[in-house]
């Protein structure tokens, strides 16, 4: 009978370890993006917010320019995300359209290279589709 005492005390002191330490984990880890979107804002972000996925790492090493047939996009150089004309929103707009889903952040970070910022209206759309 003691030793059984013993086990079950035993598992209770295990189980309230490692229930506490979880409990600290979760409290260190942001529990939403906009936290996550504050800690990677000055970090090698698309433009849009912080999307983090497996292949973000390698885009950030990855200084090679790749265009999505949207070399017209280059006279956009240095412009404020919110400058732009309707019709200039446009242009991105015809580009975005023609990319899959997945090269979707590829085309953000070839845009982040080439100092081309997205037009502050498509960010949201741009946002919806990476999360789909």
């Amino acid at each position: 009978m003691k030793i059984a005492l013993l086990i079950v005390f035993a598992i209770g002191v295990v189980a309230y370890v490692f229930l506490g330490l979880r409990r600290r984990l979760n409290k260190a880890l942001p529990d939403n993006g906009e936290e996550t979107a504050k800690s990677c804002s000055n970090s090698d972000s698309c433009g849009v917010s912080c999307f983090c996925d497996d292949n973000s790492l390698r885009r950030q090493l990855n200084q090679d320019i790749i265009y999505f047939e949207d070399e017209e996009l280059d006279k956009f150089r240095s412009t404020p995300a919110d400058g732009y004309t309707p019709q200039q929103v446009d242009e991105f707009y015809e580009v975005l359209t023609t990319l899959q889903p997945n090269e979707i952040p590829d085309w953000l970070h070839s845009l982040k290279l080439r100092d081309i910022n997205l037009p502050e209206s498509l960010k949201e759309e741009v946002a919806i589709m990476l999360e789909q």
